[in-house]
């Protein structure tokens, strides 16, 4: 039987980090990636490293993106000098726009509030009228009544972040699999685990579930019911332009190449990841309407995928009840969460504990929830 000291069930973005911060603390790590039919949100992200307007209600949260956040630089400058892999990482700084007095006013809202939960802490956004945003991303359209600003904001390359990691792993000493499917884990007696992969037995001393959608039937393996649910996104892309903003934003960004993207919806569809032309309309409406030189741009490019939920959209960071060394990583938010997943959360796992100041995220917040997102 082939062992390892850790099994990563998943290759996404939140496996592929996980497991690589696994290797670099000196842990045999064997990561289980999917077929490719599996529903992968790692590559249909919008690619934002997004801080601004999080963790209402869970201070926690909004300290844990900003700490990723801030790590995020040293982190991609890691990968690339492992793999040789530029990751497009940028801290350009991001702007939430708002369409219509109404929801600038709600926006209001929410970013004091967001201050008043941080307290002396302080809560790194500031609102910025029309004329600031226009300063700033210019070809506003008048509909656009105002927003705020983070400097802790910026941007990525998912598919180059999904693209290094996979590279990395090699290179920290773990080992990725691809096209497996697992249909059993059994607890030894005594501790650690063995799975059945694709027929094979395979052991491991620590196990981490991080299959997005698929953490759901891997959990109930260990009799954990995992509360995720699928919520459809849809994206449009257009031709390459020159440069016009230099900054990034809740509903369109530039990338380095010069493509708009233009996103993005979120939809109760069940598993369905097809573009649609509902959808479709839905972004270029509200993309048209920030910026309406958009409209003369040709479209050459668009996909639907689905996150990955929880009811309250927060990650869950746990071990399995009744089985220590085997724990539970999933968040909507893998991209932004990539850095602390390597960094933070993972040795936390290589200790065998994850601590106190991560409890807010434990799926025991659920117990009296009735439905899923």
């Amino acid at each position: 039987m082939k062992r390892a000291d850790v099994v990563v069930c998943g290759a996404g973005i939140i496996g592929a980090a996980v497991a690589y911060g696994l290797a670099t603390q000196g842990l045999r790590t064997l990561v289980l990636d999917g077929p490719d039919t599996a529903k992968r949100a790692s590559r249909g992200n919008f690619g934002l490293v997004w801080v601004h307007g999080k963790g209402l209600g869970m201070r926690p949260y909004a300290r844990w993106s900003l700490a990723s956040a801030d790590l995020y630089t040293d982190f991609t400058a890691e990968l690339r000098a492992r793999t040789g892999v530029d990751c497009g990482y940028r801290r350009t700084g991001g702007v939430w726009l708002t369409l219509g007095e109404q929801e600038f006013a709600g926006h209001k809202e929410l970013i004091a509030r967001l201050h008043a939960e941080a307290g002396a802490e302080g809560y790194r956004a500031e609102l910025l009228d029309r004329a600031a945003i226009e300063r700033v991303m210019p070809g506003i359209g008048p509909t656009v009544a105002g927003g705020s600003w983070s400097e802790d904001d910026g941007e990525v390359n998912p598919l180059a972040l999904l693209h290094a990691l996979h590279r990395a792993l090699p290179a920290a000493g773990a080992e990725r699999r691809t096209d497996c499917a697992v249909s059993a884990i059994r607890p030894v007696p005594g501790g650690g685990f063995e799975l059945t992969v694709n027929g094979e037995q395979l052991g491991c001393e620590r196990l981490v579930i991080a299959a997005g959608l698929g953490c759901r039937p891997l959990g109930a393996m260990l009799g954990m019911a995992v509360p995720v649910g699928p919520d459809r996104g849809q994206v449009l892309v257009t031709e390459r332009i020159a440069p016009r903003f230099q900054v990034t934003s809740n509903l369109v960004r530039q990338t380095p190449e010069g493509s708009i993207l233009m996103g993005v919806t979120s939809e109760d569809v069940g598993e369905d990841d097809r573009v649609d032309r509902a959808g479709i309309r839905q972004v270029a409406r509200m993309a048209t309407t920030a910026f309406p030189f958009l409209a003369g741009l040709r479209v050459v490019r668009s996909w639907g995928a689905l996150r990955v939920m929880t009811p309250d959209g927060y990650p869950i960071y746990e071990q399995i009840p009744g089985h220590p060394g085997a724990f539970v990583v999933t968040a909507h938010s893998g991209i932004t969460l990539a850095a602390a997943h390597a960094r933070l959360l993972a040795p936390a796992i290589a200790a065998g504990k994850i601590g106190d100041e991560l409890a807010a995220f434990s799926s025991r917040r659920f117990e009296n929830a009735q439905t899923l997102h």
